[in-house]
């Protein structure tokens, strides 16, 4: 498995990467802010998320993935039920994939304009700053290879822009990040993190006894790469307690929960069962989420979009 992995960077590196390029999670719909940042101060609270992924377990050298987003409304004189919001959010990631590792903080802004009550139009943009390095100490080739002999460390701007619509029971975003299209320097030939374009929508079905059902789907294309598609459907109790399953093509079927703790607090896990040619015995990928939110009442899911 070692040479495997070896041999993917190798391929990444020569020839314009077609790899997994933006860190991948299983509970991305409870953690908007970590793909779109439309999502920014939407809610009329503050949001403090936590995501730790460590994907393909026992496979050395396997992504691993961590994202902190923290999340609020802005300040403004309301002279009518439907003027416009604003809001701000702050995210930080980081990823480790072999002798790569990606770290970025960004902020974003948000403008949230109702249409209705339960309707609204919310547009975001972010920016922040990257640091790439490529540490070429852990690769060892039978062939001395230029593209291995130096180790680099990139800094560059990142930026992003989205959309997200969302109804009583409903939503809908795209977002286009990576707008830099920044070249990693002095790491191969073409390789660059590239344009991508995530698309996402969902509906929730309430059924008697406060029981919802929630679809999810989400379409992720980076220039030049295979589409990647999640879907996945949960259970909602009340909103205390959520359970469901999920299907990345092509890669994985993932089972997931969340449980409320107390009225402020959340933690999730999801597991990934590996489906692709990497499976073995025991390849699975672990997640867990965390969140903290600062509205104390136990009648939050009606608040803004009440599908997250």
């Amino acid at each position: 498995m070692k040479k495997l992995l070896l041999i993917s960077f190798l391929i990444g590196i020569h020839l314009p990467l077609k790899a997994q390029q933006n860190p991948q999670y299983s509970q991305w719909m409870w953690n908007p802010l970590s793909y779109n940042p439309a999502i920014s101060g939407i809610k009329p609270y503050s949001e403090l998320k936590g995501l730790s992924r460590l994907q393909w377990a026992g496979f050395k050298g396997a992504p691993q993935s961590n994202c902190i987003t923290y999340t609020s409304q802005l300040p403004t004189k309301r002279t009518e039920y439907f003027t416009p919001r604003h809001g701000i959010g702050v995210k930080f990631e980081n990823d480790y994939i072999g002798p790569l590792t990606t770290m970025q903080l960004g902020f974003s802004y948000a403008f949230h304009f109702n249409f209705t009550e339960n309707k609204r139009l919310s547009l975001g943009m972010g920016l922040g700053l990257r640091q790439f390095s490529f540490d070429n100490t852990t690769l060892l080739t039978l062939i001395p290879d230029p593209a291995t002999q130096k180790g680099a460390t990139v800094y560059s701007p990142n930026a992003n822009i989205g959309v997200w619509w969302n109804g009583e029971n409903h939503y809908a975003s795209m977002c286009i990040d990576q707008l830099t299209n920044s070249i990693w320097k002095n790491v191969g030939i073409e390789s660059r993190f590239r344009t991508n374009i995530t698309l996402t929508g969902g509906i929730k079905w309430l059924i008697p006894n406060n029981i919802s059902i929630i679809p999810n789907v989400m379409i992720k294309k980076t220039l030049n790469s295979p589409m990647s598609i999640d879907l996945n459907t949960y259970v909602d109790f009340s909103n205390k307690f959520k359970i469901g399953i999920g299907l990345r093509n092509n890669e994985s079927f993932v089972a997931m929960f969340q449980v409320k703790i107390k009225e402020q607090f959340a933690i999730g896990y999801s597991a990934d069962i590996i489906t692709n040619k990497l499976n073995t015995n025991y390849l699975f990928t672990h997640e867990i989420g965390l969140q903290y939110i600062t509205f104390k009442n136990k009648d939050v899911s009606k608040l803004s979009c009440p599908l997250f």
